[in-house]
C-alpha cells in the first residue's frame, strides 16, 4: 500500500489564497452590487487594441506558441532599451520568480530575504523550494527600513526582493535609497541578486517620463546584479492572460529556457501582448479613474491619503460590515 510522505516543507506550507471572483461574493453575502478590489485587477477591463487583437489572434490557440517567444521579446526589448537577450517571459511573473529561487538557491543551504508583508509568492516559493526565508517588518507607515533588510543578509543569501511601488500601501522607495541597497549587496555579497519587482511601476507618477524618478527600469541604468520583474496584469487589465516579464542579468535569461515549463505562455497571450505599447498604460482614463476614486474615498472617515506615494490606505471592513448587515 502506498504512504504518502510529503515534504515537510510542503506539509506545513500554507496555500496562496486569491480574491474570491465577483460571482462568489454576490453568492456569499447576497449582493447584486460588488465592485472588486481584492486582486487588484484593472477595472478599465482590456483596451480596443486588446479586444481587436484578441479577435485575430485567438484563431492561433489550436498552436503551440513560438519557442522562446521571440517576437513579445524582442518588442519589450525595443519599448525598454534593452537587449533582447535581457528579456525573459513567463506564465505571470511569479513563474520568472519561481525560476530565479531554483536556479539559485540550494535548499537547505542558501536562504531569501524579503519584507513582511510582501507579495506571499516570494516565501511561497522559497519555502516550496526548500529555502530559508528571513523577513524584517515594514514601518509602521508602510515605508522601507533597507538598512535593516540588509542586515538579514549574509554569505548564504542568494535573493532579496523589494516591491516598489509597494501592495497595498502603494510605497514608492527613493531610487537613490534603491541603488544605494544594490551596490552595497554587489560589494559585500557578489553571489546575491537584488530582485526589484515593479508589477506596478505604471502606477507611480503621471507620465512614461515621470517613472524614472521611481524606477531602475525607466531610468535606463540597471545595476548588473539587479534583476526587474514588470506584468501585463494590472496597468494593461490582461491578468486573465496570465503573462509577466522580467530582465535578469544576461548569464540568468539564457539560462532559463532550460528550466521553464514548456509553452508556459498562451500564443494568443504572446501574440496580443506584443502588439502594446508601454505608454498605452498611461492613458487618460486611468489618471481619471484614480482621481474619481480617490475623491470618493476621502470622504471616509478611515480613508488616510498620503501626498508623498500618491497612496490611500483605507479599513474597509467596518464599512463593509456596516453595509451588509
Amino acid at each position: 500500500m502506498y504512504t504518502c510522505a510529503v515534504r515537510p516543507e510542503i506539509a506545513s506550507l500554507s496555500a496562496y489564497v486569491p480574491g474570491m471572483s465577483i460571482a462568489e461574493v454576490r453568492e456569499r453575502y447576497g449582493l447584486s452590487r460588488v465592485i472588486k478590489m481584492a486582486s487588484n485587477e484593472n477595472p478599465l477591463g482590456v483596451s480596443p487594441l486588446v479586444r481587436k487583437v484578441l479577435a485575430t489572434s485567438q484563431e492561433e490557440a489550436f498552436r503551440y506558441p513560438q519557442g522562446g517567444n521571440p517576437a513579445l521579446r524582442e518588442a519589450l526589448a525595443r519599448a525598454h532599451h534593452v537587449s533582447p537577450e535581457r528579456i525573459v517571459v513567463g506564465n505571470g511573473s511569479d513563474e520568472i520568480i519561481d525560476m530565479l529561487i531554483r536556479m539559485l538557491a540550494v535548499p537547505g543551504r542558501h536562504s531569501v530575504v524579503c519584507f513582511e508583508p510582501c507579495f506571499s509568492i516570494y516565501p511561497i516559493q522559497a519555502q516550496v523550494c526548500g529555502v530559508e526565508v528571513r523577513r524584517h517588518p515594514l514601518n509602521p507607515d508602510f515605508s522601507f527600513d533597507l538598512d535593516a533588510l540588509f542586515a538579514l543578509v549574509d554569505d548564504d543569501t542568494r535573493l532579496v526582493f523589494v516591491t516598489t511601488p509597494d501592495n497595498p500601501s502603494g510605497y514608492c522607495p527613493p531610487l537613490a535609497d534603491v541603488r544605494r541597497l544594490a551596490q552595497r549587496l554587489g560589494e559585500r555579497f557578489p553571489h546575491c541578486l537584488l530582485v526589484v519587482d515593479e508589477a506596478y511601476m505604471d502606477f507611480a507618477g503621471d507620465s512614461p517620463e515621470d517613472e524614472a524618478r521611481f524606477s531602475l527600469l525607466a531610468s535606463g541604468d540597471i545595476p548588473d546584479n539587479v534583476a526587474i520583474m514588470r506584468t501585463f496584469s494590472k496597468s494593461y487589465g490582461l491578468a486573465g492572460l496570465r503573462l509577466g516579464y522580467g530582465m535578469p542579468i544576461v548569464m540568468l535569461g539564457t539560462k532559463m529556457p532550460s528550466i521553464t515549463s514548456t509553452c508556459s505562455i498562451s500564443a494568443p497571450a504572446a501574440i496580443t501582448a506584443s502588439q502594446l505599447r508601454p505608454s498605452s498604460a498611461k492613458s487618460a482614463a486611468r489618471i481619471e479613474g484614480e482621481s474619481l476614486i480617490i475623491r470618493h474615498l476621502v470622504g471616509l472617515s478611515s480613508a488616510r491619503p498620503s501626498d508623498r506615494d500618491k497612496a490611500i490606505s483605507i479599513d474597509i471592513l467596518p464599512h463593509f460590515s456596516r453595509k451588509s448587515k
